[in-house]
């Protein structure tokens, strides 16, 4: 079984604002100015699509503040760039995250993959957010080594009228590929644990994955 690279959170960090998921990356990346100039939101972090990724979505902005309705009702304006965004409120999680030793504005090193979850049908969306957190997370404790950042954005409903039905949004960040590809899972058990308990709390059919590279703006 291998090691854990990076260090952990001895306690999640929990903040409230909005997420929202984008169809064009220079939409994504137009939005995530807008919001900061906005002046509302105490986090604003970007990810777009990483160069030939195609897909229904290609960038995120996730934001937190002190006032989340606010920080959702500005996100919601900011998304406005773009027709097919799908704005949602949400509780935002971090699980664990790097030091960082990089300035706001500039690209984050290594990547992500990040999955755009719908719930398993047999449940809740609050048993979904109960299990994806306190049986979930610690499951990836132990079976991602080689993953240095960790959020889930748990949506607490749909701020854009057209928003697909979407439970949550889960924020898998890497320092490298190699570390994405030969350390994701510390081994098979691990993998077939992984995506058994997945399979628990998620649709895995309605929840696809994009990688994608961040850059926080503040």
């Amino acid at each position: 079984m291998a090691e854990k690279t990076y260090p952990r959170l001895t306690e999640p960090v929990i903040a409230h604002g909005a997420v929202a998921l984008f169809t064009s990356r220079a939409a994504t990346e137009t939005a995530g100015r807008d919001l900061v100039d906005a002046g509302v939101a105490g986090s604003v972090v970007v990810h777009t699509a990483i160069d030939g990724w195609d897909g229904p979505w290609l960038g995120v902005v996730r934001a937190s503040g002190d006032d989340p309705a606010a920080v959702g009702q500005a996100l919601l304006a900011a998304a406005a760039v773009d027709s097919g965004a799908a704005v949602y409120a949400a509780t935002i999680r971090q699980m664990w995250a790097p030091e960082r030793t990089w300035a706001d504005g500039e690209q984050s090193p290594g990547l992500g993959a990040l999955f755009a979850i719908s719930r398993n049908p047999a449940l809740t969306h609050d048993q979904f957010e109960a299990h994806w957190r306190d049986n979930h997370g610690p499951l990836a404790d132990r079976y991602h080594p080689g993953m240095w950042d960790y959020v889930q954005c748990g949506f607490d409903g749909p701020l854009s009228p057209d928003a697909p039905p979407r439970d949550g949004l889960a924020l898998c960040k890497f320092a490298s590929m190699t570390d994405l590809k030969e350390r994701f899972f510390d081994s098979d058990e691990g993998r077939a644990a992984i995506a058994a308990d997945v399979r628990r709390f998620s649709d895995v059919n309605a929840s696809p994955s994009v990688r994608m590279t961040e850059t926080i703006l503040r």
